[in-house]
């Protein structure tokens, strides 16, 4: 989810704190950022190249990143946009994680909000 968040947002840079904060919500930061060094942990050996990580903030590579939010413009200037669009969005945006609440939850249901409104605004 997280590289996701980055790659929807303006920036593709995040302070560690946030993405704590993001990920796992205010109420145990301590618990947190326990959980946020073990999951950079494990995305350093499983994402490196579309991923940096500083002592402050984690950074998303776009260069090294192609999504499906990318396709959105794409789909904007092409011949038939519904078509394409329909096909796109056949599925809810990151639907395997329907149970995710706080920040992420509220997150989610605004990238979903979105697509739903684009995919209306084609009809």
């Amino acid at each position: 989810m997280l590289v996701a968040y980055l790659a929807t947002g303006a920036f593709a840079d995040i302070p560690r704190e946030k993405a704590a904060e993001f990920l796992w919500g205010n109420e145990d930061r301590a618990l947190a950022f326990t959980n946020l060094r073990k999951l950079i942990s494990r995305l350093r050996v499983a994402h490196a190249s579309i991923l940096t990580f500083s002592a402050t903030h984690l950074s998303l590579n776009r260069s090294d990143l192609v999504c499906d939010t990318d396709l959105l413009g794409e789909i904007r200037r092409g011949e038939n946009p519904l078509s394409s669009l329909v096909d796109l969005m056949s599925r809810p945006f990151l639907s395997e994680l329907d149970d995710a609440d706080g920040m992420a939850g509220y997150w989610l249901k605004e990238q979903r909000q979105k697509q739903f409104e684009l995919l209306r605004a084609t009809a």
